[in-house]
């Protein structure tokens, strides 16, 4: 047998040149693992702050693009305002484009609370039922959606112009489900020409809004040369909590400045009037109602009103003689009872050839929410036909 012999073939200078290997070799596994770490994290920050674009397409049955129409997105993220128990939404408002495209970005796909977002589309296009869809539970960073509108049959054309600031568009909402047809110039004010249209409507709580209000304002003297000229400014329902006195085109007392007060009861003044048609006094108290959107039943009607003046010749006065000669008038903050008759709900200004209409009557929030009124029904119905008569060529 031979014997075995193994040689030590070791070289020191050999060994500390692999020993500096294998150090470089488990550095940069160590800088891999910490990169890879690093990256990680930034992964799950960037997903804690992850936002999209929405790229969102309106198109009607015909498959062609529709401009101009107005793309609302409710984006329960913006404003949260909790008010006696009920949430409110800040809406967002965007119009497509001429190839009928909307872009809205740095949307969040998550809350505060880590929970996924659902946002809601609703389009709307004046001579178009409205449509909508949800998004949510994003994954991409561009989101491209498409959504068709189908036009209404059975419209009335009328020539009306509307300016709609209040950004939960109910204006087009009640016009749209009313089938009148119009054309929305918010913005555009400025650069339309009015002798196009009989009537300008002026759309829900405008003068609390914040967005374009100036515009409004500061076209006051075109709008009076509109009236003058032969035309209607029709103003829906403005919320006389907050609003802007200076806002209006000619002057008048807001009841919320005085009072405090939303009215209960209502009074016929000027019977012959297409706002009151086919209405007596107990159509004017006793509403119940919720309003769009909202689970809460109202028990009452609710009014706004300005205070009585000789410059407006009223429609329909508030509170009415009835209550207040009862054993349970409406008062003021200090309990005082007021005076019958001493404010108005509806009421018109005569300016010129035309004329400026103010109704604060509550007809579109109960009549357009899960519980209605019929006399609320047939209030948003002579409103329609108010709208119809001073937008008519005749």
């Amino acid at each position: 047998m031979k014997n075995l012999t193994v040689k030590n073939s070791f070289n020191p200078e050999k060994g500390n040149y692999i020993r500096k290997i294998n150090n470089l070799f488990v550095f940069l596994i160590l800088l891999v693992a910490f990169v890879c770490l690093s990256s990680c994290k930034d992964d799950e920050d960037d997903q804690d702050d992850q936002s999209f674009t929405l790229n969102v397409t309106v198109k009607n049955s015909s498959n062609e693009a529709i401009a101009d129409a107005a793309v609302v997105l409710n984006n329960p993220v913006t404003v949260k305002v909790e008010r006696e128990g009920i949430s409110y939404y800040q809406f967002t408002r965007f119009r497509t484009s001429n190839n009928g495209v909307a872009i809205i970005s740095n949307l969040p796909v998550k809350d505060e609370d880590e929970e996924v977002i659902i946002y809601k589309l609703t389009i709307y296009k004046s001579g178009f039922s409205s449509a909508s869809q949800e998004i949510g539970d994003i994954i991409a960073d561009t989101v491209t959606t498409e959504i068709i509108i189908n036009a209404q049959t059975g419209t009335t054309d009328i020539k009306m112009a509307l300016l709609d600031y209040e950004l939960s568009y109910r204006a087009n909402i009640f016009l749209t489900g009313k089938k009148l047809l119009f054309d929305d110039i918010t913005g555009e004010l400025a650069s339309t020409d009015l002798s196009a249209y009989k009537t300008v409507a002026l759309g829900y709580d405008a003068s609390k809004i914040v967005d374009y209000p100036d515009e409004f304002v500061g076209q006051k003297t075109k709008l009076l040369g509109f009236v003058e000229n032969g035309g209607t400014l029709f103003f829906f329902q403005q919320n006389d909590a907050g609003w802007n006195k200076n806002f209006f085109p000619v002057s008048l007392t807001l009841v919320d400045e005085e009072l405090g007060n939303d009215f209960e009861t209502g009074e016929i003044l000027d019977t012959a009037h297409l706002l009151v048609n086919n209405l007596d006094n107990n159509d004017l108290t006793g509403w119940e109602y919720s309003e769009p959107g909202q689970s809460e039943l109202k028990s009452t009607i609710v009014f706004d009103a300005i205070k009585k003046t000789d410059q407006w010749n009223g429609i329909i006065a508030t509170p009415s003689t009835e209550r207040q000669n009862s054993n349970n008038p409406e008062t003021d903050r200090e309990g005082n009872p007021l005076d019958p008759q001493a404010y108005w709900i509806a009421a018109e200004y005569i300016h010129g050839d035309g004329k400026i209409i103010l109704c604060q009557a509550a007809y579109f929030q109960a009549s357009f929410g899960d519980t209605q009124t019929i006399s609320a029904q047939n209030f948003s119905d002579n409103v329609v036909e108010l709208l119809k008569f001073h937008g008519s060529i005749f």
